[in-house]
């Protein structure tokens, strides 16, 4: 019995001597107090991952012992059943410590064959600290085995045989077995309790007659070996590599391998719901004849995998190939299998048939392969699904990471902390995006570029999937209308380049929070007529009159808050017929590169200031000094469905023009073959040169913070607080439009917001 159970160590050594020597002078676990030495010289024979039940069983086996000395040998015999029974989750330190001593080993050791060394990854914990059933298909008892194994190593169980996710020997390749030849039934459980010696290589299954098969696990059939290159191989080494947290010898690249398991099983519920064997089978590159009858049936499809390795082998190839073969090739047979399931009965929240009820035919898929899913699917999807879940964008954007190829950021997962929210989203959509998007029209313009900016937002509310924003996302159709989207194909594109870019804002940091720049900054002190004197002086241009001015303040504005011309402060309104409505259009053609620059750096100034007093309330959270910013513009080969680029017309005709005298919109537009809008934003993107040198200046001993306090309060709050008196007072400000409501206290003045 000994040479059979030494893995090794050979009957006539000086270690089985000391085995034979130990199991007479057995003392009980406390003399494991009183040794200095390892008792059975089994510290060159623990096998690597080998299941720490099945390594005590063996134990007992080499020596003689029933099971139950040598769970008490160890310190097993005090614990409770319950604690016996999750041994291989939950480990006590002073366990561990006495098998340490008693066979010669070290607590990693024991550690690498416990069930708890693959949890977040292979299996998952329920709370009474076994594990979970229902959860990413963990097995609850019994294991695998492979007879050839068995052969070379006697008794040697693995830790990794008792996962489903195992299913292939990577040693023999084949397919592990499930049952024992002779009787039919699982593998049993190491009984660490036995009162009497077991033989841990033989089948210990009860019988009809209630005697126990004993059958020899090491005695099976023979099977050819799967080629190196088989899918069910491929992916066996790299589930098995997975658990491992072995990185490096992954042979297919899993950017997201958090998410490798819950997807297996999502995808491998897909398959088996449609109960379509011919095609896993050839997706696993088998016979369809190897498979039949190999497969349960369930009552519910997807609680438990195939009991039968074959099966699961070949499931997973399957889904493997779904999941990493080129998408192409295999986007036909994804949206095949997400119709092949019935839809719910009844009426539910988003309808049978919507986005996410068809994901939810792939339960618990990882990001990348919803992705898969989406675009799959994306022209059964109508226009506002597709872009609240991103079916038309492109691979390569795919989340949680924007595409690499563009070179515009480190990639990283933002979808558990949504920075990039509706406040951070102009109201009017960047120029550089809203020219090649603005092509199928349907509005005007500015309508059009504020339903652009909405169909942003909504877009970027999708991608947060665990915090999104429904009100944010509800109504959208109602403001991007079908007519403002075009033609399918010019559909697509719009979509794919809003979903894009939503996938890129949320991969990067907000910069400008427009929100607080409308609501809560004192947009009444800004440019006053000596600062606009010292602007235009520094730049070499005439300031004018007061109505000069007013533009300029209107220029600014906008600029700052990018908003539409009729969001202007009351005082600031444009009128629409008369002088004031074309001087306005003049001051913008005519406005020069130079002027423009000092018009910036004195607003940044100006905000840098304001924006240090709002922030004392904590409202400029996201918020930067710069005047402007956007996005950087990019299209694939979707550009050939939209309108021309910001920058496609004759910037130098249209400064020539300009300087000229052509002062109209329409005649601009009609010269260099381009929308009034489009001349608008191009003028604005490439103002006139001019000739006149610019002098900087330094704005900071011009600019102070802004003094709440001068205002007379129109009602008041006070309250007293220990030795300090606080009080809450609404303020008026000049020009009517708006009112601040200040929280004041004995050291210093808060704004709270404007009203």
């Amino acid at each position: 019995m000994h040479s059979a159970y030494s893995c090794g160590t050979p009957a006539g050594s000086r270690s089985a001597r000391v085995g034979v020597e130990v199991r007479a002078s057995y003392q009980g676990p406390d003399a494991l107090n009183r040794v200095d030495t390892v008792p059975f010289g089994f510290r060159t024979t623990v096998v690597p991952g080998e299941y720490l039940p099945s390594l005590l069983l063996r134990i007992a086996a080499y020596v003689g012992e029933p099971p139950v000395a040598i769970s008490r040998w160890c310190g097993l015999g005090a614990l409770r059943w319950e604690d016996r029974r999750r041994l291989d989750m939950i480990l006590p330190a002073e366990v561990a410590r006495s098998i340490g001593i008693a066979i010669g080993c070290s607590s990693n050791e024991l550690m690498d064959g416990m069930m708890r060394s693959f949890i977040n990854d292979a299996l998952a914990p329920g709370v009474d600290g076994l594990p979970a059933h229902a959860k990413n298909w963990t097995r609850g008892s019994g294991t695998r085995y492979c007879p050839q194994c068995l052969a070379a190593r006697p008794a040697v169980f693995l830790a990794h045989w008792r996962l489903w996710w195992s299913f292939l020997c990577e040693t023999h390749l084949v397919p592990l077995h499930d049952t024992c030849p002779a009787c039919g039934q699982g593998i049993a459980d190491p009984a660490l309790m036995e009162a009497h010696p077991v033989d841990p290589s033989s089948c210990r299954a009860r019988l009809d007659d209630g005697s126990r098969c004993g059958h020899d696990l090491r005695a099976a059939w023979h099977e050819a070996p799967f080629d190196n290159f088989a899918p069910v191989v491929r992916a066996q080494v790299a589930i098995s590599a997975a658990w491992k947290r072995d990185r490096e010898t992954l042979e297919v690249f899993i950017p997201d391998v958090q998410h490798l398991f819950p997807t297996l099983r999502g995808v491998g519920i897909a398959l088996l719901a449609t109960n379509d064997i011919p095609l896993i089978a050839e997706l696993a590159e088998l016979d369809p004849s190897q498979l039949q009858g190999l497969f349960d049936e369930t009552a519910r499809v997807g609680t438990a995998p195939p009991k039968n390795a074959l099966a699961m082998g070949a499931l997973m190839a399957a889904a493997f190939a779904l999941m990493f073969a080129p998408e192409e090739k295999v986007r036909h047979l994804i949206r095949r299998l997400t119709f092949a399931r019935p839809s719910g009965q009844g009426q539910t929240e988003r309808g049978p048939g919507s986005a996410t009820t068809l994901l939810g035919y792939w339960p618990g898929v990882g990001p990348r392969f919803r992705g898969r899913v989406l675009r799959a699917i994306d022209q059964d999807l109508p226009a506002m699904q597709r872009l609240v879940s991103g079916s038309a964008v492109r691979a390569e954007f795919d989340e949680p990471a924007v595409a690499a190829y563009i070179g515009f950021l480190m990639p990283h997962d933002s979808r558990r902390n949504p920075e990039w929210t509706a406040d951070h989203i102009p109201p009017l959509l960047w120029t550089n995006w809203a020219a090649p998007l603005s092509v199928a029209g349907g509005a005007d313009p500015e309508t059009l570029q504020r339903s652009l900016a909405l169909g942003l937002t909504a877009a970027l509310a999708g991608t947060y999937r665990d915090a999104r924003e429904p009100e944010v996302i509800a109504g959208i159709g109602r403001r991007l209308r079908p007519a403002m989207l075009g033609t399918p194909a010019q559909t697509t594109a719009i979509l794919r380049q809003l979903g894009e870019l939503a996938r890129y804002l949320a991969a990067s940091t907000p910069h400008i929070n427009y929100s607080t720049r409308r609501q809560h900054l004192p947009w009444w002190q800004l440019l006053n007529q000596t600062h606009w004197d010292m602007i235009c002086a520094s730049v070499g241009t005439f300031s004018g009159g007061p109505r000069r001015l007013l533009n300029a303040r209107r220029y600014l504005y906008l600029r700052a808050t990018a908003q539409p011309l009729s969001a202007l402060p009351t005082a600031w309104a444009v009128v629409a017929n008369g002088r004031d409505a074309a001087e306005h259009t003049e001051f913008q053609i005519r406005m020069t590169a130079q002027l423009q620059l000092a018009l910036d750096a004195y607003l940044e100034a100006w905000l840098a200031v304001t924006i240090d007093a709002v922030n004392a309330y904590d409202r400029g959270n996201g918020t930067c000094p710069a005047a402007v910013w956007e996005p950087p513009r990019w299209a694939g080969r979707e550009a050939m469905h939209l309108g021309p680029e910001i920058d496609d017309l004759d910037v130098p005709a249209l400064h020539e023009l300009v300087g000229s005298g052509v002062t109209t919109v329409r005649a601009l537009a009609a010269a260099v073959h381009r929308t009034p809008q489009h001349v608008r934003w191009a003028l604005r993107r490439h103002p006139v040169p001019s000739d006149q040198p610019v002098f900087p200046i330094d704005w900071s001993a011009h600019l102070r913070e802004v003094p709440w306090w001068p205002y007379l309060p129109a009602t008041r709050i006070t309250q007293r607080k220990g030795h300090e008196t606080e009080e809450d007072m609404t303020v008026l400000v000049p020009y009517g439009w708006q009112g601040a409501y200040v929280y004041r206290s004995v050291r210093r003045n808060y704004l709270i917001d404007w009203h």
